[in-house]
């Protein structure tokens, strides 16, 4: 989400994902660290633009879901370590 005062968007934080996913996918092609980065930092600013929303919309009807919202946030942000190092092509070692 940018540092203006706008209002979370569903739509405005789709398109942020989509974009940083192509970032991260073009910057896994020509290998550039930074670019993946960015692109992966662009998918988690726009998933929660679009929790935000979700939370505003729920909020103003009245219909707290935040237990669920968090749990969403926290799959789709979050990896586990075997996760990271497959997408890094490594073998985690066992504990």
């Amino acid at each position: 989400m940018s540092s203006s005062k706008k209002e979370p968007s569903k739509l405005h934080g789709t398109l942020e994902k989509a974009q940083g996913t192509v970032e991260k996918t073009v910057g896994k092609l020509i290998n550039n660290e930074g670019l993946k980065i960015k692109g992966e930092q662009k998918i988690i600013d726009g998933q929660a633009e679009i929790t935000a929303a979700k939370l505003k919309a729920s909020a103003e009807k009245g219909t707290p879901p935040v237990e669920q919202e968090v749990r969403e946030i926290t799959e789709s942000t979050c990896h586990k370590p075997e996760e990271r190092d497959e997408e890094r092509g490594e073998q985690s070692e066992p504990i």
